[in-house]
């Protein structure tokens, strides 16, 4: 390695950053929807305290943020179990908002294994995210039976995507084929 001190001068930037002018700005589009409106006025000036003068000049600036306290919502379902006579056994319906044999929701599930094969995020971390923000106890065990039993679901469907990306039409020629 080279010391900082020997290393040259980097060249200074030849031209000034930021868009040429009469370019039109590029920003972050405001929101559609607006939830809350709050006014901001001084009582008195901030620096000798003095009275202020009304004007009926002011600006807008919105915020977009995520409430403080997020609280997960624990619904419990009641299953009714009834007889068939005709099947001559018992039958129940299928609770359609979690996996079977699960005691988290699908969008607890996604957001979880979004974080984790999408974006990284170790599952130490996750079940820390889901304690301290959403204040939900989760085990890391418990994520990965879950995300077991999401890959059976989606199993299928990786299959097919699989099955249509070799059979595709868009293959060059010379390339070899693709084995999964």
């Amino acid at each position: 390695m080279v010391p900082i001190y020997t290393k040259p001068n980097t060249p200074r930037r030849r031209k000034k950053p930021g868009a040429r002018k009469g370019h039109p700005g590029h920003r972050r589009e405001k929101p559609e929807r607006i939830d809350q409106r709050k006014m901001h006025r001084l009582k008195r000036c901030p620096c000798c305290s003095g009275p202020l003068q009304r004007c009926e000049r002011k600006r807008t600036r919105v915020i977009e943020d995520i409430p403080i306290e997020i609280e997960p919502v624990v619904t419990e379902h009641t299953i009714w179990r009834d007889y068939c006579p005709k099947c001559k056994k018992h039958v129940e319906p299928i609770v359609p908002d979690a996996l079977p044999r699960a005691t988290i929701g699908h969008h607890l599930i996604s957001l979880t294994a979004w974080l984790h094969y999408g974006l990284g995020v170790t599952i130490d971390q996750i079940v820390d995210i889901l304690g301290y923000h959403l204040q939900t106890e989760l085990t890391p065990g418990g994520l990965i039976n879950a995300w077991q039993r999401l890959s059976e679901i989606l199993l299928a469907w990786y299959e097919q995507i699989v099955e249509e990306a070799k059979n595709s039409a868009y293959r060059t020629v010379g390339r070899p084929p693709i084995t999964w």
